[in-house]
């Protein structure tokens, strides 16, 4: 400590200063832009959006795509386990059926669908677009709040308050 500040309540060892300094950083990390950053990049862009179509087509004809690493190593699904089939049923109008299997498909579908977009925006406008999606995401902090979301998602699909995660 410094000073004579106080000790934080429950928290001796923590002083006032530090635990600003912790949340200061909380909300740093919650309002930094995330997906504008990554659209300035066109090359980039462009491979993800051809590797989530390979993905997705291989789901909707039935065959095993990328496997996720984290349910072959633990046999425990990650949080993204189930999107693929999820968005190729979407895709294939089985709107039901795919909210059952991943109900975070129709917004990473919009996501991706919004990247691919843009990878193929005049440059000029592919700035702009990143400029106003920075802009949205620095007031909003929309994408850790998906990420947390989806997190709550899949420990509620893990405890079996939702449905579980259908086997392939």
């Amino acid at each position: 400590m410094v000073g004579n500040e106080a000790p934080a309540p429950g928290r001796p060892w923590m002083s006032h200063r530090t635990r600003a300094s912790v949340s200061s950083r909380i909300a740093k990390w919650i309002f930094t832009p995330a997906l504008a950053p990554l659209m300035h990049n066109r090359w980039f862009l462009i491979v993800i959006a051809s590797l989530t179509v390979l993905q997705i087509g291989l789901a909707a004809a039935g065959w095993r795509g990328w496997e996720c690493p984290i349910r072959f190593v633990s046999g425990v699904p990650c949080p993204g386990c189930g999107l693929s089939r999820a968005m190729a049923l979407f895709i294939q109008g089985n709107w039901q059926s795919a909210i059952c299997v991943h109900a975070f498909a129709p917004i990473l579908l919009v996501a991706v669908g919004f990247l691919a977009i843009t990878a193929i925006m005049p440059r000029d406008l592919q700035h702009e677009a990143a400029r106003r999606v920075a802009a949205w995401e620095s007031r909003t902090g929309i994408v850790a709040i998906a990420l947390v979301a989806m997190f709550i998602y899949w420990g509620l699909r893990l405890s079996g308050v939702l449905a579980s995660i259908p086997e392939i």
